[in-house]
C-alpha cells in the first residue's frame, strides 16, 4: 500500500515537472512574439520615415506589407524569408 502512494506522488511529481516546462515554453514564446512585433513596429516606422523625423505620409508601406503578409505563405514565403 505504500508503494501507491509512492509511486503516486512520483507520478505527480513527473506531471508536474512538466506542466512547468509547458508554462515557461509558453512564457518564451510570447515574449518571442512581443519582440517580434516591436521589431517589425520599428522597422515599419525606419521605412516610412527614411531618415527623417516624422513620416511622409502617402507612401502606402504597410499597405503593402499588409498584401504582401496575406499572400506570403501560399508564395513559399516562410521557406524564402525564414531568417
Amino acid at each position: 500500500m505504500q508503494d501507491m502512494k509512492s509511486d503516486d506522488n512520483f507520478f505527480g511529481q513527473v506531471a508536474q515537472l512538466f506542466r512547468d516546462a509547458k508554462r515557461k515554453m509558453s512564457m518564451s514564446v510570447n515574449m518571442a512574439m512581443v519582440y517580434s512585433y516591436y521589431e517589425a513596429g520599428r522597422m515599419i516606422i525606419d521605412e516610412e520615415q527614411n531618415g527623417s523625423e516624422r513620416a511622409v505620409y502617402g507612401k502606402y508601406i504597410l499597405q503593402e506589407l499588409s498584401g504582401f503578409c496575406i499572400v506570403w505563405p501560399f508564395i513559399g514565403g516562410s521557406k524564402a524569408y525564414a531568417g
